[in-house]
């Protein structure tokens, strides 16, 4: 799982050291909603959901 995660967060380590804080913002929140999502078995609606958009 962690090879799985690894890229993503590297996505946005760069989108931060670009300065493109707020691309990088979105990524983060929508990654957490995915995640969150992928462990309750898909039927989770999260705050970082909502948030992204």
């Amino acid at each position: 799982m962690q090879q799985q995660i690894r890229p993503h967060f590297s996505i946005v380590y760069t989108l931060a050291e670009l300065g493109w804080t707020r691309e990088a913002k979105k990524a983060t929140m929508a990654l957490a909603s995915f995640y969150m999502r992928s462990m309750s078995g898909g039927t989770r609606s999260s705050r970082y959901e909502k948030r992204a958009k």
